[in-house]
């Protein structure tokens, strides 16, 4: 679904848009949804939130260090 998409700017808000519009998708078949994602833009966040209804939309943020991040990223990205 998203294979050829980079870690440009514009193809991270097409990812999850995607992932949004999947999402609202299955949740909309009765499925409860869980989707882990980097996600830098709040815009793009607000989108999906907005696309789900207010109960169905729950974001978690973690804080974690940079360097702890380049010490667990096994692709070097």
């Amino acid at each position: 679904m998203n294979s050829k998409l980079t870690f440009s700017e514009e193809d991270r808000k097409e990812n999850i848009r995607r992932i949004g519009e999947v999402a609202k998708l299955m949740v909309d078949a009765g499925i409860v949804v869980i989707t882990a994602f980097i996600s830098p833009f709040r815009e793009d966040r607000d989108r999906v939130r907005n696309l789900l209804g207010e109960d169905e939309f729950i974001e978690v943020y973690l804080n974690t260090p940079v360097e702890k991040c380049e010490e667990r990223d096994v692709k070097g990205l």
